[in-house]
């Protein structure tokens, strides 16, 4: 792979699409004291070289009666991973699949009703690869913190710099559902390839006041919370770790204090709390492996008897990456 030098100006506009998906182009050349031309370039540059994937809308699960579960799962015979590989990205309940640095390992996210649905997912799954999964664990996410590509901007480690509005808790809502309409709409906006929706026109029956007005309808009904750019780590000339800790939660008020210890870290740009076999994870990009341990170590100064048990690993390739799965536009 090329490498790929980014400057102040590309990182600050992937800062800014991170934290504001819709921001316009004249905005952008604003905050980046840049021209609207130069901007643009290095927008369709960024699309070009892969460093933005694509934008996806995020959606409350809870408005559409799903909760999320986090998989960590063995694969008994190397040789079948390929196949085992398929079987989940084909899953209609699979949101999120990647390799990890952990021989015959894989993470990943699924979507269900309840935590027997997920149970009967995996155990399909698992039957289907013809029992070439040996270990599964599982866990459910109850409150999760988008923080955001903040390191492209903030070189220290630690700050109080925060996003606002971070914290998503699923904590129980009022049903709701989706029309014939809206489900075609949401499918072809799933993996929107540029900053614009004119494309989908071309896809739909619908002019672009009236996905326009459709969006606008289900944000108000919460059900499309924000859009998210997807981000090719890699490119960045960044790693990928994902950090997985069982915890003495002693009060709740350390518990708390924890959570907002982890903001403070910039490299920090996910954290998720849960009930099962771990209680909590953070993705974070470094340059180096180093720069993990040495985050890991001052955490553990910092809150030592808390952590009795930690995870980290290494995310190589990402097989797949959708909140717009086959179940929830089926829901």
């Amino acid at each position: 792979m090329n490498k790929i030098i980014l400057d102040k100006i590309d990182k600050k506009i992937l800062f800014e699409i991170d934290r504001n998906p819709t921001i316009t182009i004249e905005s952008l050349a604003k905050k980046t004291s840049s021209t609207i031309e130069n901007v643009s370039f290095k927008i369709s540059k960024l699309f070009k070289t892969g460093i933005i994937k694509y934008s996806m809308p995020i959606v409350n699960l809870d408005k559409l009666g799903f909760s999320i579960f986090l998989f960590h799962i063995k694969i008994s015979d190397i040789n079948k991973s390929k196949i085992i590989i398929d079987v989940f990205i084909t899953n209609e309940h699979i949101a999120w699949l990647v390799k990890t640095s952990k021989k015959n390992v894989l993470l990943g996210a699924l979507f269900a009703k309840s935590a027997n649905q997920c149970n009967e997912i995996l155990i399909s799954i698992t039957q289907s690869t013809n029992n070439n999964i040996k270990e599964i664990q599982t866990s459910l996410v109850y409150e999760k913190y988008v923080l955001g590509q903040r390191y492209l901007i903030i070189d220290d480690k630690i700050t109080d710099f925060m996003f606002d509005n971070s914290r998503i808790a699923y904590d129980g809502v009022e049903r709701d559902f989706l029309t014939v309409t809206e489900r075609n709409i949401l499918f072809n906006i799933r993996e929107l390839k540029s900053n614009s929706l004119n494309n989908i026109t071309e896809h739909t029956n619908y002019n672009l006041t009236q996905i326009n007005q459709l969006i606008r309808d289900l944000k108000r009904r919460d059900i499309i919370t924000k859009f998210q750019p997807v981000f090719d780590v890699k490119k960045m000339n960044y790693k990928w770790f994902l950090i997985s800790l069982k915890t003495v939660w002693l009060t709740k008020e350390i518990k708390n204090k924890f959570i907002q210890y982890l903001h403070s870290i910039t490299k920090i740009v996910h954290i998720n709390c849960m009930l099962g076999t771990w209680d909590i994870n953070f993705e974070i990009h470094v340059k180096n492996k180093k720069e993990t341990e040495d985050i890991l170590t001052v955490i553990e100064e910092k809150f030592p008897n808390l952590i009795s048990q930690k995870d980290v690993q290494e995310i190589l390739e990402e097989y797949k990456f959708n909140f717009l799965i086959d179940c929830v536009l089926k829901s």
